[in-house]
């Protein structure tokens, strides 16, 4: 088993434990059962460091992005990593905040890690 299964297999559990305390077990009923962790080695040093104050210091979505809210439908630009183009999503305001908290660290794990 790679290790980006295994963490993302923790980073699971970790995160679903203490939502579950946090919320007393009042968790949405379709919560994926495989999630993707992203984790690679970008160097030492300066490079590392540029590289990973691009993502270390900003929000999960930066407030311009989120376009509008009509009806309980919030509309927001991303970045799709596979194409590189500016795109325009809009989703129900639950499933948008689903998708914004996926991103958001429990207390006491880090966002990144040079070993």
């Amino acid at each position: 088993m790679g290790d980006h299964v295994i963490m993302a297999k923790v980073w699971r559990t970790r995160l679903l434990k203490k939502l579950s305390v946090e919320l007393n077990g009042k968790l949405p009923n379709a919560i994926p059962t495989k999630w993707v962790v992203d984790c690679q080695h970008v160097g030492r040093g300066l490079p590392a460091l540029k590289y990973l104050s691009c993502y270390l210091y900003r929000g999960v979505l930066p407030d311009k992005s989120i376009i509008s809210e009509v009806d309980g439908q919030i509309s927001f630009e991303y970045q799709n990593s596979q194409t590189n183009s500016t795109e325009i999503r809009t989703l129900p305001t639950t499933q948008f905040l689903w998708l914004v908290l996926q991103h958001v660290l429990p207390k006491g794990l880090r966002r990144s890690r040079d070993s």
